[in-house]
């Protein structure tokens, strides 16, 4: 029941050696725990019950707003769809638990992350229920950097977009009021990796006819943009900054 490293030190040897001379024999130690995966454990939090899922979805402002919270800050592994809200942030942390109760009919969980400033909001799927969230809403498990794309609907109604750019902004967007130079000015941004979902972006602030700037991974937008931008989605995220 010794390690290699007090045999060795009781025998004057080195570890190698000791490793050498016990090649081949069996040595039993104490069993590791098994961790098991218990249904009954997540049971009515944040699980999918057979049947619980709507059939379909109808288009709505609603879930065109679901939607760019997903494609900013969610995830789908095909047994589980979460989304992460900065705990900075409680108002749109209980506003995404609603939006996502109001288009699954699902109440999900909510859990800090560990090491990080941020909850996250899930639901778990079981056996004949896995991949049926994915299946109705159209997503595909894995990278969104090369699986996220804003569903074609949604570029067909101005309500459709606004509630889209809301949900992206909120999760991938900063809007900032800086004081410099003796005045005060607008700034908004929105960030993304995937080319896919930045070109859906603009084709929305297009229709909306806001005007913008692409820098590299980001989507600029300046005073009087910013302003109609705060106007039209109704966006509450802002942060103020000062120079001296």
């Amino acid at each position: 029941g010794k390690s290699l490293r007090l045999i060795a030190e009781e025998i004057g040897v080195s570890q190698s050696t000791v490793r050498f001379h016990t090649k081949g024999i069996k040595i039993e130690t104490k069993q590791k725990r098994q961790w098991k995966w218990s249904k009954k454990r997540y049971e009515n939090i944040g699980s999918v019950q057979r049947g619980q899922l709507p059939n379909k979805i109808e288009h709505s402002p609603e879930l065109a707003y679901f939607f760019g919270i997903y494609l900013g800050d969610g995830c789908y592994s095909g047994r589980k769809f979460g989304l992460s809200c900065g705990n900075a942030h409680p108002h749109l942390q209980k506003k995404w638990i609603d939006v996502v109760k109001g288009c699954l009919k699902v109440q999900p969980h909510v859990r800090p992350r560990k090491g990080y400033e941020c909850s996250e909001i899930y639901i778990y799927e079981f056996n004949d229920e896995i991949g049926k969230i994915g299946k109705l809403l159209d997503i595909k498990n894995g990278n969104k950097t090369y699986t996220c794309k804003i569903p074609e609907w949604i570029f067909n109604d101005d309500n459709f977009c606004k509630n889209c750019i809301l949900g992206l902004m909120e999760s991938d967007g900063c809007v900032v009021h800086c004081f410099h130079k003796g005045g005060w000015y607008w700034q908004s941004k929105f960030t993304s990796v995937s080319s896919e979902l930045r070109f859906g972006f603009m084709k929305m602030l297009n229709r909306l006819g806001i005007e913008y700037e692409e820098k590299k991974n980001n989507i600029v937008m300046n005073t009087k943009d910013t302003l109609r931008l705060l106007e039209i989605t109704g966006l509450n995220k802002t942060l103020e900054y000062i120079y001296k």
